[in-house]
């Protein structure tokens, strides 16, 4: 196990906390910004004008979703879907602890309005009809996800 030091911006909980976050295996990275909401297969990364090599993941395909929460962070010039993970690299690419500080950040939460979004403060909960799922195994190359 490798733990580094992470910041989690979670707006389903409308919460920005500091985290020990495992770096051994990026398949970590899927399960911590997962939601029983919002399942992610795949991320990307966002650079919104963090410390040094620190960088955002999020769900690739967030947007693409009938997702219900949002967050905007620093100067980022679009809001990001569901959960973030903020992480640093070093110079050969591997992951290590974020420099950046909580202090640092510029967060607001945003809730899906129709076809807005709008500013939220409050913890999300589960909308009758909405999908939930969880991931069950990750190995290798599979991940089994099972609706609840």
């Amino acid at each position: 196990m490798n733990n580094v030091r992470a910041i989690l911006i979670d707006p389903f909980r409308c919460k920005v906390e500091q985290i020990e976050h495992d770096a051994s295996n990026y398949r970590k990275i899927y399960e911590t910004i997962s939601h029983p909401s919002m399942n992610v297969t795949s991320f990307e990364v966002a650079y919104p004008n963090l410390a040094s090599r620190d960088c955002v993941y999020v769900d690739a395909e967030g947007l693409l979703k009938p997702t219900e929460r949002f967050f905007t962070i620093n100067d980022h010039p679009q809001p990001l879907a569901g959960i973030g993970l903020i992480l640093g690299s070093d110079s050969e690419g591997e992951t290590v602890s974020a420099a950046t500080q909580l202090s640092d950040l510029n967060i607001a939460f945003l809730q899906r309005n129709g076809q807005s979004l709008v500013p939220v403060h409050e913890p999300w909960t589960k909308v009758a009809g909405t999908p939930q799922f969880t991931i069950q195994h990750i190995s290798n190359q599979n991940i089994k996800i099972e609706k609840v």
